[in-house]
Parts: C-alpha cells; sequence; structure tokens
C-alpha cells in the first residue's frame, strides 16, 4: 500500500505543477495580447492583469518598462509559486 500512496501523492503534485504552469503560461499570453494593444501599459497594470488570470503568480516583468514604438518586440516575463498551499 506504500508504494501505491506514494505513486498518488506524485501523481498529484505532478497534476498542481502542471496546473500551475499552464495558468502561468495562460496569464503570460494574455497579458502580452494586451500589452500590444496597449491596454496594460500603466503602471502596475501588467501586474494586476496576471494576478486576475492565476491567483499564484508572484511577479510579472515587462521589458522595455514604457510603450516600445510601433513593430518595436517587448518581453514579459512571469514567475509564480508551485507551492501548495
Amino acid at each position: 500500500m506504500i508504494p501505491f500512496f506514494v505513486m498518488v501523492i506524485g501523481l498529484i503534485e505532478y497534476g498542481w505543477y502542471f496546473y500551475v504552469a499552464q495558468n502561468t503560461s495562460g496569464a503570460a499570453s494574455t497579458v502580452t495580447r494586451k500589452l500590444a494593444v496597449g491596454d496594460c501599459w500603466a503602471s502596475g497594470a501588467a501586474q494586476t492583469y496576471a494576478k486576475k488570470q492565476s491567483a499564484q503568480i508572484q511577479t510579472t516583468t515587462v521589458s522595455p518598462g514604457s510603450m516600445p514604438a510601433v513593430g518595436t518586440s517587448f518581453t514579459v516575463t512571469v514567475t509564480a509559486n508551485a507551492k501548495i498551499m
């Protein structure tokens, strides 16, 4: 029985990690889309919108920090905490 319970707990942990990874990826994609059309460039707006997408998100970094010129690329980095509460 012990190996069975270890496997079940491992599956639950992996499932939680996968869930958080998918939510974080989705939040990053959504924030990137909103930034691309100019909706989230206000101070802290990207972080606020990302946190609405997933409660596990800790930080959102946008580089450059201000709206770039049309056709210029930008980078969005979203980090999350995958620890089970």
